[in-house]
């Protein structure tokens, strides 16, 4: 107890030496906290997200291992013998249907895709002069027939990206060689519901087919404005079928025609085991699973994520600097009491009581600096890590600041990209901390409009809460850290000290 009551009197005494290590603590655990909110926060904003988010995924190649499979090891591979690497790898629907049965997936569907020239009819090229209006890639054609499995595989219509304005749809399944196409397609050529378009192959015109249109579709206009591919194509060439349809079609004219399966998974969990479970179940190692989803999402949360990551590095360099600086301080501290330690020594008091008092010291103010940071921190921790978050958000959204254009990031598109986005709110109890974000709609579509000029996926703009328990609880960590530093350092530097020696010698 006189050990104690000593510890406080020296610091009741020593008020500027004390004020000033309390200080130097005060803005140390200030720092911590606001590092390790934005931490919290980013996490948060990763795990509830996760759970709101409806994932879809698909089997690719994984291109490294193709391309070193078709290369020899004193050459890089040829055009040529990628080209076949990939058409052999390439998984049947038999195959694709085969791993939808696994108890990871929540449903699957699939599309196939061909790319045709059209008899009579010309694709809808720009006209801006921005681009080489109307030149085509010569292995491809000026259309893309995308055949869908079923509703559920029609992403673009199921989340309001595109909806029908005329006619109707194709009925689910149906082997009709029928088709809806685009609003501008439709003005561009002056076609309607009722018309018949031939499409062919682009590298055989002899081989063709003839569908029916059934219904006009229009997207929304961020999709239409912004959605002028390469070399001056428009997604307004998209013609949707069934895709058993397109596939007797295809048949018959002797297309080649691609088929790529979309898996369906009731959480992030489930989407990370598949690829074992496919893996397990045969599918050979070339082929990985990929998620637009996951990578969109991890997209809008990139300034958070920086955010995050900076903040940890900016700890570890707060913690090194601080302990040093506090150790410093402690060692001048002893150095200019170390009478008092010798009288103290040869009043009978032990070493290690003597350096329990220091320890005494530096606790009661380091824990009550660190109790003041915490608060402070806790307070400002959501002002501070909005401000942050909302300077980084600019930052990676206006990179090219090239406004309204193709590809760019106007404000006006950015509003109307919100009507195909769904706001997700992901609070949390008292004891953690909650995002306001805005993230795209889950869904996969293998249209061009997404992905090729399509609406911007928005980024996580604010925190409403980013200090929690978590947080408190590792600061007291932090805390104790420096404590600990502080301590040791004047227990090695009193337990060094001979009595004796210093009073005898008082300089």
């Amino acid at each position: 107890m006189y050990i104690m009551k000593n510890a406080l009197g020296n610091i009741k005494r020593s008020k500027g030496r004390s004020a000033l290590f309390g200080t130097i603590i005060f803005i140390i655990a200030l720092a911590a906290c606001l590092a390790l909110s934005i931490r919290a926060a980013a996490d948060t904003a990763m795990q509830e997200g996760l759970k709101e988010l409806s994932i879809t995924g698909n089997i690719t190649l994984d291109m490294d291992k193709v391309t070193n499979s078709s290369s020899s090891s004193s050459s890089q591979p040829s055009k040529s013998d990628m080209k076949k690497a990939m058409q052999s790898s390439s998984l049947s629907l038999t195959e694709l249907k085969k791993y939808a049965k696994l108890s990871s997936v929540k449903s699957f569907y699939y599309t196939g895709s061909v790319s045709v020239d059209a008899k009579s009819i010309d694709a809808v090229t720009s006209s801006t002069g921005d681009g080489p209006s109307g030149m085509q890639d010569s292995s491809s054609g000026d259309f893309t027939i995308t055949g869908y499995s079923s509703d559920e595989a029609m992403t673009d219509f199921s989340d309001g990206t595109a909806e029908i304005t005329s006619g109707k749809m194709f009925t689910e399944g149906t082997t009709a060689y029928t088709c809806v196409i685009s609003k501008t397609l439709a003005k561009y050529n002056d076609l309607s519901v009722g018309d018949y378009i031939t499409f062919k192959d682009p590298d055989n015109s002899s081989n063709k087919f003839k569908v029916k249109i059934v219904g006009i579709y229009k997207t929304s206009t961020s999709t239409s404005t912004s959605g002028m591919g390469m070399m001056g194509r428009s997604n307004s060439n998209n013609v949707y079928m069934s895709y058993a349809a397109l596939k007797k079609a295809a048949a018959a004219a002797s297309i080649d025609m691609s088929t790529q399966g979309t898996y369906t998974f009731s959480s992030y969990a489930n989407y990370t085991k598949f690829e074992d479970q496919a893996h397990d179940a045969g599918l050979a190692s070339k082929y990985t699973v990929e998620s637009q989803d996951i990578q969109q999402y991890e997209r809008e949360l990139t300034p958070l994520t920086n955010l995050s990551k900076y903040a940890k590095y900016f700890l570890i360099i707060l913690l090194a600097i601080g302990g040093a600086i506090l150790v410093v301080i402690t060692l001048f501290n002893i150095r200019e009491r170390k009478y008092e330690i010798g009288v103290l020594a040869a009043i009978g008091m032990s070493k290690k009581k003597i350096a329990r008092q220091f320890i005494y010291e530096v606790a009661a103010i380091g824990l009550c600096a660190i109790i003041l940071g915490g608060v402070v921190g806790s307070l400002t921790s959501v002002p501070v890590t909005n401000a942050l978050l909302s300077s980084a958000s600019t930052s990676t959204t206006d990179n090219f600041d090239r406004g309204g254009g193709p590809g760019g990031s106007s404000s006006s598109s950015s509003s109307t990209s919100s009507t195909s986005s769904t706001t997700a709110t992901s609070s949390s109890s008292s004891s953690t901390g909650s995002i306001t974000a805005v993230s795209s709609s889950s869904s996969s579509s293998t249209t061009a409009d997404k992905g090729n000029g399509g609406p911007m996926s928005q980024y996580i703009t604010s925190v409403t809460s980013a200090a929690n328990w978590t947080v408190i609880l590792e600061l007291l960590g932090v805390g104790m850290i420096l404590i600990f530093i502080s301590g040791g350092a004047a227990v090695m530097t009193v337990m060094k000290y001979d009595p004796l020696a210093i009073l005898t010698s008082r300089d």
